[in-house]
């Protein structure tokens, strides 16, 4: 008996040890299970930290890309600009240069005319006579000179030649006859001067100008026109009655107004179309007339 509780005892020892081994052996794995799902996690956070990184780079890259982009873009622009302004001002140097040569080849052409005719020979002393005669004849027409006085633009030395040879022209030229003014084409005026007298003379003046243009038809359509728009001013001034006991033709923009007012219909834009007073006015076609007065929806 004793043996067998000693046999017993050994079992029982190594059932215990088993079982403690069993579970050190579950704790391990469990731990190592954690371990693993811990490493897993942080490998799964780095892969998506690196891709964040990536993704930052991708855009810093892309953003200098467009930087660079835009400073080309612009350096184009301002090259282009620039060309544009060299282009413009060597054209305009050479429109200058061109009119200096051509003023210095017209001058050289009038002093040539001046010592040599047609032949190619020295005009003698009755030719340039006759020229200064010329000369002088073309000033007389030009100038207007009383008693020694010339009036503007003549030089002085201009005025003593011909006060010298008493020359004595008392009729205006025609280009002072008429003075020619700045139109502004109805927009400015003249500094110093009245600005309603302005405005006046300048109404007159496009009313004079459109008169002269217009034939005889226009003038009657004109006049035609404006007795109408009288009449119809007048009987629109004198015209008090209700819409409701006017006709569709007699309506004016007022009684639309009176009309929207009194069914509190609002609206909003310039283009709206006008409302029905009732339905013989909508110009319906007769069957569909005929069915709304059957169904009786009817314009109070």
């Amino acid at each position: 008996m004793k043996k067998r509780e000693e046999q017993v005892a050994k079992q029982r020892e190594a059932q215990k040890a088993l079982l403690e081994k069993r579970k050190a052996f579950i704790q391990d794995a469990k731990r190592t299970e954690k371990e693993r799902d811990r490493e897993r996690e942080k490998e799964r956070k780095d892969r998506e930290r690196e891709r964040e990184r990536e993704r930052e780079r991708e855009k810093d890259t892309e953003r200098d890309k467009d930087r660079e982009r835009g400073r080309r873009s612009r350096s184009r622009d301002r090259e282009g600009r620039r060309s544009r302004s060299r282009e413009r001002r060597s054209r305009s140097r050479e429109r200058r240069s061109r009119s200096r040569e051509r003023r210095s080849r017209s001058r050289e052409k009038r002093q040539d005319a001046e010592k040599i005719d047609r032949n190619g020979e020295v005009k003698d002393e009755r030719e340039t006579d006759k020229d200064l005669e010329k000369l002088n004849e073309a000033i007389r027409q030009r100038l207007y000179i009383k008693v020694g006085i010339v009036i503007w633009p003549v030089s002085f030395s201009v005025a003593l030649l011909l006060y010298s040879t008493k020359f004595l022209i008392l009729k205006l030229a025609d280009i002072y006859d008429r003075r020619h003014e700045v139109q502004f084409f109805g927009r400015g005026s003249i500094a110093g001067m009245d600005v309603n007298a302005q405005k006046k003379q300048k109404s007159e003046f496009y009313a004079n100008l459109m008169e002269k243009r217009r034939t005889k038809e226009e003038k009657q359509q004109e006049e035609l026109r404006l007795a109408g728009v009288k009449k119809k001013e007048k009987k629109e001034a004198f015209d008090n009655r209700h819409w409701t006991q006017k006709s569709l033709d007699q309506m004016t923009e007022r009684d639309w107004r009176i009309f929207r007012e009194d069914f509190n219909i609002s609206i909003k834009g310039g283009r709206v179309p006008k409302p029905l007073r009732n339905w013989e006015e909508a110009g319906l076609p007769a069957e569909v007339f005929d069915v709304i007065m059957k169904i009786g929806y009817k314009v109070s």
